[in-house]
């Protein structure tokens, strides 16, 4: 569903997230206090409670931007509530059957909403409106299957995060990069796919990157030196892809929550 040529996107299944057990609290725990009032704020603002979207999908392509969201909508208020402060130029009216439309200057940049209620789709992109209507039309989304994933995130070429002189020839040659999560009993279960030209060492250089990761501050003090332990046989090469798959136990991710919301301190970490 993501148009072609998307630098970057993000795909969610919001409400699951929030309704499971174990990741439910957590999101809860991260949102608390000033998050939830921000929520419901938002969700007064703009008609849209993002705890009750079933799937969303947030993309980047160029300097532009475009979501689109699946759930129970009130689509005529999301329409009103976004026309109201829109300003000058503005158009209305609809992009098919049953398909609501509106354009005009948001926040200053060039905002396109589409709603169809009989779907229950909205579509919202930032300063290019066609991106819109490309992603509203049944035609495109049709055939397409949803990630069976809670979470996917792609990336054309490397993270920036990860691009420096010693890892240089890993990076060159990657075509893309996907992080995928799902949730399990024991964990979060998260695989990382790499594609491209990749060298066969590939696993160790990725093993190294993890350990590293474990044995730096943050991951000292969530325990990632006790959970996370890397290993090349983690990696598997299909095609061009190297996929890695780790777990991240709930304890682990507990513990980084608690880091974030600076409930917790580091020598406590052991009692987790």
């Amino acid at each position: 569903m993501a148009p072609p040529h998307a630098r970057r996107w993000l795909w969610l299944r919001p409400r699951a997230l929030f309704d499971h057990p174990q990741l439910g609290p957590m999101l809860s725990q991260l949102s608390r206090d000033a998050g939830e009032r921000a929520l419901l704020a938002e969700a007064e603002r703009v008609g849209v409670d993002l705890r009750t979207i079933d799937r969303a999908l947030q993309v980047e392509r160029g300097g532009a931007s475009v979501s689109l969201a699946a759930g129970p909508f009130d689509a005529r208020r999301i329409i009103d509530l976004h026309w109201d402060r829109m300003l000058p130029p503005q158009r209305r009216g609809e992009a098919g059957p049953g398909i609501a439309r509106i354009e005009g200057m948001l926040g200053g940049q060039a905002v396109a909403l589409a709603t169809d209620a009989a779907c229950g789709l909205l579509a919202r992109s930032e300063r290019d409106p066609r991106l819109v209507d490309r992603l509203i039309d049944d035609r495109r989304m049709g055939p397409q299957p949803d990630p069976p994933e809670l979470i996917r995130w792609h990336l054309e070429g490397a993270p920036a995060e990860v691009e420096s002189p010693d890892s240089a020839a890993l990076t060159a040659s990657l075509r893309w990069t996907e992080l995928r999560a799902d949730a399990a009993e024991d964990g979060l279960r998260v695989t990382v796919v790499l594609a491209g030209a990749l060298p066969q060492n590939t696993p160790a250089r990725m093993t190294r990157l993890l350990t590293t990761m474990a044995a730096s501050p943050m991951g000292m003090a969530v325990g990632a030196d006790d959970w996370m332990r890397p290993t090349d046989e983690a990696w598997s090469l299909e095609g061009d892809q190297w996929r890695g798959a780790f777990l991240i136990p709930w304890r682990g991710l507990r513990a980084l929550v608690s880091l974030a919301t600076g409930t917790v301190e580091a020598p406590g970490r052991r009692e987790l």
